[in-house]
């Protein structure tokens, strides 16, 4: 058998296709040298924490463009930034992926460009400063157009930031204040383009010194409060909702994200809704966190004590036929005397209406009654009746049996 037989034969119990196996060759070639090449680096996409192996092939052309060539396998996407190995910050403004890699065009952010949001939080974005425009001319063949006096285009990652900046926005740029008189975040992929116009400084709204205009009177100024006050007690067996309010200029912001923490979780926990957990008795500081500001509470969670109420009628067991007599009653709550108020009842035996006596008065703050007896409904037979009382809220309860006796 000859090799091109050897080949078919291989061929035919591989379900790769020839260009499939050319790929697969051409990227393990690619990447048995990947990391030896005088080009290779390490670098951060996009503020990760986590390098990433990059080769950058310089244009000779224009120094602050560079090509990057990635490891097969790995992408490179049109609005990444890429911070290298000298700390500087690239913007990848095109992509080109090929068969057996990824590629992209990557170009030096000369700037940051700065401005506060709707929220007056301050924005930081690297930036392509360019003096000449690039849309509209192909890049790749190298031309520009010279811009006006006073414009200049930037382009910028497209975020959930840039994405906000519209025809008006101010800048400062060098010391020069710049607004945005055009914008477009459709023609390029991950990019957003900012055409600027040379603008007048404005000494009482412009920070010269951060470089940011429009900053006086539209920087945030968060406040954060807990509107529980410094101090809270719960009981053991209760919960406690922490009211963490988030107010920016005077205004309140409605369902801010708020971070809470206790500083001992072995006596309470708490959610990301601000609802503490008891979980035993002691102390406990709420931490309420929004970025750099802090608000806290000392709350004071209380032992469980369980009450045992019980009632105690004071008086005779037996009341003589059409005679009155007069009961008490007591309250305690564990074992110790409490002044609560009382209400009499009576039934008979079975828990009904009774007919054998009546309750001529009674006083619920004194905790007294009078019952008058009324007659026998058989001479020869033992009737009885019962006095019922209870406090105010129910929990304290007692009864008595009495016996209602003959005249004689």
């Amino acid at each position: 058998m000859n090799y091109y037989d050897s080949y078919r034969a291989k061929l035919s119990v591989s379900k790769r296709k020839p260009r499939e196996h050319s790929i697969n060759h051409m990227q393990k070639v690619i990447n048995s040298g990947y990391e030896n090449s005088i080009s290779y680096e390490e670098a951060y996409f996009n503020n990760s924490d986590s390098s990433t192996g990059i080769q950058v092939v310089s244009d000779t052309k224009n120094p602050s463009k560079k090509i990057v060539l990635m490891r097969p396998g790995e992408k490179i996407s049109a609005g990444d930034l890429i911070k290298r190995e000298n700390d500087r910050v690239w913007l990848c403004v095109s992509e080109d992926d090929k068969i057996a890699y990824s590629k992209g065009f990557i170009e030096e952010c000369e700037i940051s460009l700065k401005w506060l949001d709707e929220n007056g939080e301050l924005q930081t974005q690297p930036s392509v400063f360019y003096f000449n425009t690039r849309s509209n001319f192909g890049e790749k063949l190298d031309r520009v157009m010279a811009l006006p006096d006073g414009r200049r285009q930037t382009i910028l990652q497209k975020n959930e930031h840039t994405l906000k900046l519209k025809r008006g926005k101010r800048f400062i740029i060098g010391g020069e204040a710049f607004t945005v008189i055009d914008f477009d975040h459709v023609s390029d992929k991950g990019l957003v383009n900012l055409s600027l116009q040379s603008h007048l400084i404005n000494p009482t709204a412009d920070n010269l010194e951060l470089e940011v205009a429009d900053f006086y009177n539209h920087v945030s100024n968060y406040k954060l409060s807990i509107l529980n006050g410094n101090f809270a007690s719960v009981n053991a067996d209760q919960k406690l909702i922490i009211n963490a309010q988030l107010s920016n200029r005077g205004v309140v912001i409605d369902k801010p994200t708020i971070e809470f923490n206790v500083s001992n979780e072995d006596i309470a926990t708490i959610n990301d809704d601000g609802v503490l957990t008891p979980l035993d008795h002691g102390i406990v500081i709420v931490t309420a966190h929004f970025q750099n500001l802090t608000a806290q509470i000392q709350v004071n969670i209380s032992q469980l004590i369980v009450y045992n109420y019980s009632g105690h009628i004071n008086g005779s067991d037996n009341i003589i036929v059409e005679t009155t007599k007069e009961y008490s009653a007591v309250f305690k709550r564990n074992g110790e005397t409490v002044q609560d108020e009382s209400d009499f009842y009576l039934t008979d035996l079975e828990g009904n209406i009774t007919t054998l006596a009546t309750i001529t008065d009674q006083d619920s703050i004194r905790n007294i009654c009078r019952i008058k007896a009324g007659k026998k409904k058989n001479q020869f037979s033992t009737e009885k009746f019962i006095l019922h009382v209870r406090n105010k809220s129910g929990l304290s309860a007692s009864q008595k049996v009495i016996t209602l006796k003959p005249l004689y």
